[in-house]
């Protein structure tokens, strides 16, 4: 097993906003994503998850002094304990497509770590943090709005944690591995209902094809931060995992 020490050249993003929803997918849709040796999280037989984030980043990034937003869109994995942090790993997750209003930002994740972006002429993305809404189009249409019930982030207890993260990165025909530290406040919840407010339009190029039929009640897990509550995520350079035919 890697110890921390492999983990190495650590970098601190500051972060101000954190939605990110877990939904259910035939898992059909998201093997031919999948390199070899890593493995999709399957809740229930020919049933995968990909997960789908709002990111808030405040100005005092390394990247941009300003503040943007990020919108993730990634495949759930099992993670590799043989690269792991202090603790074990809470999730893995591999990226399929990420957007962000900061062209600084997806310069730095294509280059740096081979992170499949989404530069369109006119992405409109947004964060509303009274609302706790993230919304994101482009000149094909709307993407996506991502939102909870607006009687969540004022009744939700919000517990203070942190976790280990796994990221799984493709790069030069090879297999990589890292982790992100996380620490802030953090609320998580199942509820049957807690997807209701979010609107997907999965047919857009955004998503690669995979389709997730109704996210709503398609919708697995929702965990966030409070809004404009700043907190920390160290992101370790990714080390070698193995070599892709």
């Amino acid at each position: 097993m890697a110890s921390k020490a492999t983990l190495r050249n650590p970098v601190a993003w500051y972060l101000d906003f954190e939605l990110y929803y877990t939904f259910e997918v035939a898992l059909e849709l998201l093997e031919p994503f999948l390199p070899q040796g890593v493995a999709p999280m399957e809740i229930r037989p020919h049933t995968g998850l990909i997960g789908m984030e709002a990111i808030g980043f405040t100005e005092d990034n390394f990247i941009d002094r300003e503040q943007f937003a990020e919108l993730s869109f990634s495949a759930c994995v099992h993670a590799d304990l043989r690269f792991i942090g202090t603790n074990l790993p809470k999730s893995a997750f591999l990226p399929l497509h990420i957007a962000a209003n900061s062209s600084s930002f997806l310069d730095y994740a294509a280059s740096a770590d081979n992170i499949p972006v989404y530069k369109p002429k006119n992405l409109q993305l947004a964060i509303d943090y009274d609302q706790y809404t993230l919304s994101c189009a482009d000149e094909s249409g709307d993407i996506v709005e991502l939102a909870v019930p607006t009687t969540i982030p004022q009744s939700a207890s919000f517990e203070k944690k942190t976790l280990e993260i796994q990221l799984f990165i493709i790069k030069n025909k090879k297999l990589y591995a890292t982790c992100m530290t996380w620490s802030g406040k953090i609320f998580e919840s199942q509820a049957d209902d807690i997807g209701k407010k979010c609107s997907i339009n999965d047919r857009h190029s955004f998503f690669k094809g995979i389709n997730m039929k109704d996210p709503a009640r398609n919708c697995y897990m929702v965990w966030m931060s409070p809004p404009r509550d700043r907190h920390k995520v160290t992101y370790h350079q990714p080390v070698e995992v193995r070599g892709l035919a």
